[in-house]
């Protein structure tokens, strides 16, 4: 504990059931003394960080949070939801920590524990170790920003959580292929386990109403209650039985044996077979895994750190580019014996010495090659060697052998963490809104649009908004920018977006000279906010002409034909107008606009379906034509893979942009691929002869998508 106490309070969050609105709990949110320095919760952990007392602060919110509810006195059933980093639970708490949790329990406050994708990499087993001592105590767990990372789709199977949390970006974003990809797997888990799912950041009724399409029952965000003081007035413990069935229905789970052959050494379908057969099956499930995504586990115990050689050495080395844990057992073996896996060295007289298991898990498929080698006199040695083995795709059977292995696994001390504060709910991200609109200048991003055929021609960049999440990292503008027009901050991030990006423009044309791009596009959102004097003047200021600079209106915020004056203004002037995401909604009608754009950008979400769907084809070349009649150009977002961009060069569309390009960068990172853009042009062709840029796009291996860094 510090020798200074931590001082702090818990505001609480309702959780609300979607079909009643009943509030169904609370989750607690910590906060400091009030107007001083410590008083949000990233400067409580920024001081936690300082003081080297993460888990004493931990403890303390803990208790708060609690002690709360208590002092409230909510009716028994109301469930409290807490946040928590797994590595303090293996801690000491003080003594009054434990003694709430009896009375919690006493009182029949049922308890949600919390753990995000943050802490599902660097230590699955003391996660493990964390689901264990919640079923014992009869709480639940939850993992909370589902989606936000691949590890948050690889771990759920693993955890089994009774509770699955949906990030907001998930519930404030349109669906896609990304979506469809998260809450089929997050349906598929709810499906076979029946948790629950829950939605956050719901800030609008027709958030609420598709997050309920999402298949979430429960939510919580600022549509449905703000974080403030526990209400006097306490909700009908009726309410909260969706949340507290979930206990009930929980099995007391089995004891788990030391290895997974001791798992499956009493099935009847344990099979004898000589090595050759062994390895043949573990290269098909290892090719499952080079088949699958970045949501993928696989681990293997082999009998010693001899057999990770020659093709096996390089198989496993490809495994681990392309998925989210790799993990290897077996004697002799290191912490880090390849780029990116994991090791175990295993005691020569461990029994998984003489095991040789292969497991792989997705949220889609599992399976597992689970064997022992047969002891004979004289001993049988290379593929003489007889293996007694199980191989299975019971889910269940699979996930449990998984856990066995993993519980083997020290923490990974070289991967870095993100602090504990995050900014994924919503006070706290209200905190950074404030915060930027306090600065002088905004974080931006900057993405290449390029020529959709020929040699893939640099037409120009668009200015990306993000937002500092105050620990090195960038944030999306779909994150922030409802709080920022709650806010009134839209004219202040406008205006200096504006004001950046046209001083990195003329930055460009010093340094690149003919290299520099041609157009900058800059995103103005609503557009009627928009002063049409300020942003002239600034682009003069820079020396840049009208036609350098373009700036686009996003579709669905039009006032049905018309585009707002001052973006009319600048078009006349000689600014290019773009508008963005055409077709989003399925009802844009190009030829009812009263001033017909520069430029059309089709929607991501209709070029996610390109390759998929022909009603969608047919909708996207519908746009290319009229737009073409129109006078207008084309270019299509959220370009990803060399598929979609050859259908979009053969539809005739103008220009492409997304990750199969390049991804969102800082202007310096974006500087080294813009000096040397002559090598670095995309197109069609490239594609299909490997002509990427490696500094311009991150592949993914196993597959032809390409993804962002």
């Amino acid at each position: 504990m510090p020798s200074t106490p931590w001082t702090v309070h818990s505001v609480y969050q309702p959780v609300v059931d979607l079909d009643t609105l009943d509030v169904v709990g609370y989750e607690a949110l910590v906060r400091g003394v009030a107007g001083s320095a410590l008083a949000s919760a990233d400067a409580l952990f920024a001081a936690a960080r300082a003081r080297d007392d993460l888990a004493g602060l931990e403890w303390a919110c803990r208790t708060a949070a609690m002690r709360g509810v208590l002092d409230a006195g909510l009716a028994p059933g109301t469930t409290l939801f807490i946040n928590a980093e797994p590595a303090t639970f293996a801690l000491c708490p003080p003594p009054e920590v434990w003694e709430l949790a009896d009375e919690m329990d006493a009182r029949g406050v049922p308890v949600v524990v919390e753990i995000t994708e943050r802490d599902l990499a660097a230590d699955p087993r003391a996660l493990l170790a964390l689901r264990d001592h919640l079923t014992d105590r009869g709480w639940m767990l939850a993992i909370d920003d589902i989606g936000a990372d691949p590890a948050s789709l690889a771990m759920l199977p693993l955890l089994d959580p009774d509770l699955i949390k949906l990030d907001m970006t998930l519930v404030q974003q349109q669906p896609d292929v990304h979506v469809a990809r998260i809450m089929n797997a997050v349906n598929a888990q709810a499906s076979l386990t029946g948790a629950k799912v829950v939605a956050e950041g719901v800030e609008t009724t027709q958030q609420r109403d598709y997050a309920l399409s999402l298949g979430a029952s429960l939510a919580q965000g600022w549509l449905l209650g703000r974080p403030t003081a526990l209400p006097t007035q306490r909700p009908d413990p009726c309410a909260s039985s969706a949340v507290t069935s979930l206990r009930r229905r929980r099995a007391t789970p089995p004891p788990e044996p030391a290895t997974p052959y001791e798992l499956v050494r009493s099935l009847p379908t344990v099979r004898t077979a000589a090595a050759p057969m062994l390895r043949s099956m573990s290269r098909y499930l290892e090719a499952q895994a080079l088949a699958g995504d970045d949501a993928t586990v696989v681990l293997t115990a082999f009998q010693d750190a001899g057999s990770l050689t020659g093709r096996t050495r390089r198989t496993y080395e490809a495994i681990a580019r392309a998925v989210f844990l790799v993990g290897v057992l077996g004697q002799g073996v290191t912490r880090t014996p390849l780029p990116g896996v994991r090791g175990v060295d295993v005691d020569a007289d461990d029994p998984l010495t003489g095991e040789w298991d292969v497991v792989v898990v997705t949220p889609h498929f599992a399976a597992a090659l689970v064997a022992v080698e047969v002891e004979t006199s004289p001993p049988s040695v290379g593929d003489e060697r007889l293996f007694r083995y199980v191989l299975t795709y019971d889910r269940s059977l699979v996930l449990r052998a998984a856990r066995i292995l993993l519980r083997r696994f020290e923490a990974a001390s070289t991967l870095v963490r993100r602090p504990p504060a995050t900014a994924s709910a919503g006070a706290d991200l209200e905190v950074l809104v404030r915060a930027a609109g306090r600065r002088d200048d905004v974080v931006v991003h900057y993405q290449p649009v390029v020529a959709a055929g020929g040699d893939g021609r640099l037409h120009g960049v668009e200015a990306l908004l993000r937002l500092d999440d105050g620990h090195g990292g960038a944030l999306p503008a779909r994150m922030f920018l409802g709080f920022a027009e709650e806010l009134g901050l839209m004219p202040t991030f406008t205006s200096r977006l504006v004001e950046q990006a046209c001083a990195q423009m003329r930055a460009w044309s010093q340094t690149l000279g003919g290299l520099a791009p041609p157009i900058l596009f800059v995103n103005v959102g609503h557009g009627d906010l928009v002063d049409a004097d300020e942003i002239s003047g600034v682009v003069r200021r820079h020396g840049l002409p009208a036609a350098a600079v373009g700036f686009e209106l996003t579709a669905d915020r039009t006032s049905g034909p018309s585009v707002p004056p001052g973006l009319r203004t600048l078009r006349d002037r000689g600014h290019p107008l773009a508008l963005d995401q055409c077709g989003r909604d399925g009802d844009h009608d190009l030829g009812s606009l009263d001033h017909v754009p520069d430029t059309v950008k089709i929607d991501r979400s209709l070029v996610a379906a390109l390759t998929a769907d022909r009603s969608t084809r047919t909708a996207v070349e519908e746009f290319v034509r009229v737009a073409h009649a129109l006078g207008a150009t084309t270019t299509a977002v959220g370009v990803e893979t060399p598929g979609q961009h050859a259908i979009l060069d053969a539809m005739g569309c103008d220009f492409v942009q997304g990750f199969a390009i390049a991804a969102p960068r800082p202007a310096d990172e974006l500087a080294s691929v813009l000096a040397r853009w002559p090598d670095a042009r995309i197109s069609p062709s490239h594609h299909r002869h490997g002509g990427l840029d490696p500094e311009c796009l991150v592949p993914d291996p196993g597959s032809t998508r390409l993804g962002p860094v």
